[in-house]
């Protein structure tokens, strides 16, 4: 339902701009092969499962700090949210401000179903 994405991608855009305060990338953006992630806090959605699973791993062993949100609270993550929720992603965007006073990136990989 395209009503449905759009207020999805309206939430995803104020949780970046809320947590990263910014809401769009400026300049080019940089080959991930040539940049130095150490000591990076990344926070990464979908976590739990798919792409966002390995990415938060490979991130991991490059140093970086990951911040993992995923949905299955049996699978392990730091933060257990619903995306598709407005009000788990509302309680979410309020902790992360409150426990993390510096994301460099966002790798937004959490899906929806429609």
């Amino acid at each position: 339902h395209p009503g449905a994405i759009a207020a999805w991608d309206a939430d995803v855009a104020q949780l970046v701009e809320r947590v990263l305060g910014k809401n769009e990338v400026s300049g080019p953006i940089p080959d991930v092969g040539q940049m130095n992630l150490a000591d990076k806090t990344i926070l990464i959605t979908g976590a739990t499962g798919g792409i966002g699973s390995v990415l938060s791993k490979k991130i991991q062993d490059l140093g970086s700090n990951v911040i993992t949100i995923g949905r299955d609270p049996n699978k392990p993550a730091t933060y257990h949210a619903d995306l598709s929720d407005r009000t788990s992603r509302q309680k979410l965007v309020d902790t992360l401000l409150s426990n993390h006073t510096n994301i460099d990136f966002v790798i937004h990989a959490a899906g929806i179903a429609i």
